[in-house]
């Protein structure tokens, strides 16, 4: 799987860079992820693109029929999606 930020052009890549520190990264739920893992800014940085993916399928926008959920395995986050009723 290609990284969101290989995707992005360069131009946007300051927008994408203060989404993910202004939004993604203030989110309460992933605070507490990072923090109930222990993580370095090194692991963080790791898994941004969960992150982000994470973020953005919580939005109730999108209808989704399924509730995200955060996991980690070795510092590796990973999203598995809980059905809702």
């Amino acid at each position: 799987m290609k990284k969101v930020s290989n995707v992005i052009p360069e131009k946007s890549n300051k927008k994408y860079e203060e989404f993910i520190s202004t939004r993604v990264l203030n989110d309460k739920d992933i605070i507490d992820f990072i923090q109930v893992n222990n993580f370095t800014k090194e692991d963080i940085y790791n898994n941004l693109e969960k992150f982000y993916q994470y973020y953005i399928s919580k939005d109730t926008l999108l209808n989704i029929e399924h509730k995200p959920k955060l996991v980690c395995s070795d510092k590796e986050v990973n999203i598995v999606y809980q059905e809702t009723d």
